[in-house]
C-alpha cells in the first residue's frame, strides 16, 4: 500500500496511525507513506515516527514533481491511497479521512490475505 500525504503532518497523524496498525496486524502487508510536503516538515515527520513508534516507513521524495508525475497524483488532493500487488492497483482513493478509512483497510486486508 502506498499513501501519498499532501497535508501538514499533524493533520495526517491519525491516518498514518491507522496504516501502521494495519501493517502490524497483517505481516504480509507492506506499506509506506510518502509526504509531499518537502523537507520543511522533516522534523515533524521524525517526531511522528518516534512518538507513534511506527513500523511503517515515512518518506519524503527527493524529486517531488517526478513522484507526482509518475503516480499521476492530483496536486489538490489531501492524500491518495493505492493498494496494489506487483504493478496492479486493486484500489485507489483520494481525500481519505479517518471516518472513511475502512474502505482502504478492507482493500489492504484483501490484498494481504491473498499473498
Amino acid at each position: 500500500m502506498l499513501a501519498f500525504v499532501n497535508t501538514e503532518v499533524p493533520k495526517a497523524a491519525s491516518l498514518v496511525a491507522k496504516i501502521d496498525a494495519l501493517v502490524k496486524q497483517y505481516p504480509k502487508l507492506r506499506a509506506f507513506v510518502v509526504f509531499q510536503s518537502g523537507d520543511d516538515q522533516k522534523e515533524a515527520i521524525q517526531r511522528l515516527a518516534t512518538k507513534g513508534k511506527l513500523q511503517v516507513p515515512l518518506v519524503i521524495p527527493k524529486e517531488l514533481q517526478k513522484t507526482v508525475d509518475l503516480f499521476k497524483l492530483n496536486p489538490k488532493a489531501r492524500n491518495t491511497f493505492l493498494v496494489y500487488t506487483g504493478k496492479k492497483v486493486h484500489f485507489n482513493a483520494v481525500d481519505v479521512t479517518p471516518q472513511n478509512f475502512s474502505k482502504v483497510a478492507a482493500a489492504a486486508r484483501a490484498v494481504a490475505n491473498t499473498d
